[in-house]
């Protein structure tokens, strides 16, 4: 309708051209002239009417109907005021056909077709008798095949034209679908996705790789890669021609996040064009952070298994001997007439003999440690006890303690497992502490359904390749220890529903964070001790 409408106006400015253009000083002109003015206004006035019409959307058949005969009756009545047969604006019939094509396919060309046949005929009727017949004849003739012409050619060319625009608004639905489809994938899609080009310049990335690698993606847009992400780059680089190649492998790389560092999956691809010339690579990436910490405990487990089926028989066979031997240095040693020097040798033997029986004794508690009742249990009078405990080591170094346990803050486990738990780790804080101005942490807050113990210390830290080995059974830098402190503490917190966990910084000291479930205290008796709120040092 914008199209036509446009088209009736720059015919309307034709005629008021033509109408300009008339000999003025003919007799009658002043009349001839108002008449075209009027059928223009009226030209007008339709073209008006029918936009607004159509715009309303309402009986539109109706409309088409209206235009197709109102265009065959507005040209007729111009062709009739300028001089019927021989006017020169006979030519406004097949443009009036055309359109009824355009609006009404075949029934409307066909009808616009055939009244202007009729008004054109009934112009021409009478005959003038005369000697011009023969030729008024033949442009009589020619009009009305060049009307049907016209016709003809209009339907066939407006029902193309329809199918076309069928074709396109499918075409154009599939698209937006396809867009639509793309759009929401790539939005939805789990795992992270960035391309870059020949150059190695960003070109686009999803939300998901937004997600894990932060919202520096947006200002490296168009960019080099490395600018956001200097990990993914490097990679590209080093797999780049193994990709073009055909390959696919999938690499793990270490990558600092707003969320600290985490392990990301990627595999690289080629990009290029229908006719395979290259346009850049992608990297498609998941955060596989979780799935190897429960690997890692799946391999951990799996140990533990392995473990548990020797213990027993390593506790029999190291056991009894170990027992007879220690019997018999003690009876040695409560015996009269041994010398001094082959009674210290036997001291020696009975401590190494002591020394073995704990170590056996933590390898079995970590190994198959014993199913025990659990029950409520104070965080406040544990963590006394075992501080208490410590003091009266002598070899430690002294700290400066800093305590905070609130009141209420209670487990269910059995209590010596509890013990067990806090000895290990404020023992490893003390025997990492430098000898002149150690400090101690120890902490308990509370989160969801969940205590959670924190016990820091400004020792010398623990060395990053080191960190993740410190819970393995046996694992320790220092000689004289067995490295199954921390193994015990991780498998008696793991079975009470728990974990644990180690940050470090070498050179400025260590943090075990332990999580375990929150249970409500008993009530208290009469006179029971307040939260600890700081201890001495000591």
């Amino acid at each position: 309708m914008p199209w036509i409408t446009a088209g009736r106006l720059a015919l309307l400015g034709l005629l008021a051209a033509f109408v300009l253009s008339w000999p003025s000083a003919a007799p009658g002109t002043g009349t001839f002239v108002a008449g075209l003015y009027g059928l223009g206004v009226a030209a007008l006035a339709a073209s008006a009417l029918f936009f607004a019409w159509a715009a309303w959307r309402r009986y539109i058949r109706a409309l088409v109907w209206t235009q197709v005969v109102s265009d065959v009756v507005l040209v007729t009545l111009l062709v009739l005021w300028t001089g019927r047969a021989e006017s020169p604006l006979t030519f406004l019939y097949p443009v009036a056909i055309i359109t009824a094509c355009l609006l009404g396919g075949r029934a409307g060309g066909t009808t616009s077709a055939v009244l202007s046949t009729i008004t054109f005929a009934l112009l021409y009727w009478p005959p003038r008798p005369g000697p011009g017949l023969p030729e008024r004849a033949f442009t009589f003739f020619l009009n009305m095949a060049a009307f049907n012409l016209t016709a003809a050619l209009g339907i066939a060319l407006a029902q193309r034209l329809r199918s076309a625009q069928q074709e396109l608004s499918e075409a154009r639905v599939d698209l937006r679908r396809m867009e639509q489809i793309q759009r929401h994938l790539a939005r939805n899609l789990r795992s992270g996705v960035v391309t870059v080009d020949d150059a190695g310049r960003l070109t686009s990335f999803n939300q998901a790789a937004v997600d894990i690698l932060g919202p520096g993606l947006y200002e490296a847009y168009g960019h080099p890669l490395e600018t956001a992400w200097p990990e993914g780059a490097r990679l590209l680089a080093e797999v780049a021609p193994e990709v073009a190649a055909g390959g696919q492998h999938r690499y793990e790389i270490r990558q600092a996040t707003p969320a600290g560092e985490r392990c990301l999956g990627v595999a690289a691809f080629p990009l290029s064009d229908e006719a395979d010339r290259p346009l850049g690579h992608g990297l498609i990436f998941q955060d596989i952070t979780e799935l190897k910490n429960r690997q890692r405990h799946l391999e951990y487990m799996n140990r533990l298994a392995a473990l548990g089926e020797m213990a027993a028989g390593l506790a029999h066979e190291i056991r009894n001997p170990l027992a007879s031997l220690s019997g018999s240095v003690q009876f040695l040693s409560e015996s009269g007439g041994i010398p001094d020097e082959a009674r210290r040798l036997l001291d020696i033997v009975g401590r190494e003999c002591e020394r073995l029986d704990r170590l056996v004794e933590s390898f079995l508690l970590f190994a198959r440690p014993e199913r025990k009742e659990g029950q409520p249990v104070s965080l406040r009078e544990e963590v006394e006890r075992t501080l208490a405990l410590l003091a009266r080591r002598p070899e430690l170094p002294r700290a400066e303690l800093t305590v905070s346990v609130p009141d209420g803050s209670c487990l269910h486990m059995d209590p010596g497992e509890l013990r067990q738990i806090l000895f290990n780790v404020i023992l490893n804080a003390y025997q990492a502490l430098p000898p002149e101005g150690g400090r101690i942490s120890i902490s308990v807050a509370h989160e969801a359904d969940r205590h959670v113990l924190t016990v820091s210390d400004n020792g010398a830290g623990i060395r990053r390749e080191d960190l993740p080995h410190i819970f393995d059974p046996f694992f320790t830098t220092v000689p004289e220890r067995s490295g199954l402190g921390l193994s015990v503490v991780q498998r008696l917190v793991l079975d009470a529903g728990g974990e644990v966990e180690a940050r470090s910084e070498p050179g400025r000291g260590t943090t075990f964070v332990v999580r375990m479930p929150a249970r409500p205290c008993p009530p208290k008796g009469p006179g029971a001790p307040g939260p600890i709120d700081a201890a001495p040092a000591g």
